[in-house]
């Protein structure tokens, strides 16, 4: 299915320099074939190409990194909100909204005053006409916590504030906070404030190793000292290289990939004022558009993605 999206500097005076915009395609596909597609499925674009009126655009395509660590994010913020509202539907089947999803942002800065980073949900006719749609489905989920924060005293004695901190959600950043708590939180931030630190999974002391080495039946089959060398590899797989530890050490750091992925690149020129792209899949159907380049006051270009509608299970 293609889902066409057209950029336009809507300013008359200043040009637009490597802005970013994040594409919304399952909300695309929902206002195309008027039926809802859900946020939180992996979709796969098989390709598409940009037409670039001023033909000298370098574009590059961004998504959240597919891992374990960012779909468990995503998943944990998506049960943790129907969970919010399970009870009320058990008691209440009746309040139900007909589209209801969980929808969270891509980047912080969608979310934020300070940069703010467009987002595009509706897609164009052939005319450049966004289809018929209804801007008031274009919302982000929201939480409502319980465990409100104190901000109003009486006295030393603080009084519990009894409009419950709201806050949206997005999937990669950091938390966007004010005052009166959280505006909106990242997901993989706050999936990564929740697990303990991702420490070595084997660690062995000079002692202990020495016990090891020194073991009757780990010096059965030692001819000629091989096996102490094998063990001590295990250990200090360079000799004398203190940071190079072996296998006692996994490959990723004591910290979480919360950025972007480039997942495919295109640009324009005068003699290909028409440039492909190859395809990838988006966590959640969102896609930032990275743009390497000045768009003139007035001027535009066009992106078509040839985008799989059934989205797979994250």
């Amino acid at each position: 299915m293609k889902l066409k999206y057209t950029i336009i500097n809507k300013s008359k005076t200043q040009p637009m320099v490597d802005p970013i915009i994040v594409i919304n395609l399952p909300a695309g596909l929902t206002v195309r074939s008027r039926k809802m597609h859900r946020a939180c499925l992996n979709y796969s674009v098989t390709g598409g190409y940009v037409a670039d009126s001023q033909s000298n655009l370098k574009i590059t395509f961004a998504t959240a990194y597919d891992n374990w660590v960012t779909r468990a994010a995503i998943k944990r913020g998506r049960n943790h909100w129907l969970e919010m509202h399970r009870e009320i539907f058990k008691n209440n089947p009746q309040l139900k909204p007909k589209w209801h999803d969980y929808k969270p942002a891509l980047l912080e800065e969608q979310l934020t005053s300070n940069n703010p980073i467009e987002t595009q949900w509706v897609p164009e006719d052939y005319l450049n006409q966004t289809l018929p749609h209804d801007d008031r489905g274009q919302t982000y989920s929201v939480f409502t916590t319980e465990d409100s924060k104190p901000n109003v005293y009486a006295g030393s004695q603080p009084i519990v504030d009894p409009n419950k901190d709201e806050f949206t959600s997005h999937i990669v950043g950091k938390h966007i906070t004010t005052s009166n708590g959280f505006t909106s939180i990242g997901l993989i931030t706050s999936w990564e404030g929740s697990r303990p630190d991702i420490e070595p999974i084997t660690t062995v002391d000079s002692a202990e190793m020495d016990a090891i080495t020194e073991d009757p039946l780990n010096m059965l089959f030692n001819d000629g000292d091989a096996d102490n060398e094998i063990i001590e590899n295990f250990d200090n797989s360079i000799e004398g290289d203190s940071l190079s530890q072996g296998d006692m050490f996994p490959m990723y750091a004591n910290e979480v990939i919360n950025s972007l992925e480039e997942v495919a690149r295109t640009a324009t020129s005068s003699a290909s004022p028409i440039s492909y792209f190859t395809g990838f899949t988006a966590l959640t159907g969102q896609v930032a558009l990275k743009v390497q380049g000045s768009i003139a006051p007035s001027q535009n270009f066009e992106v078509v993605f040839e985008d799989n509608p059934k989205g797979e299970t994250i």
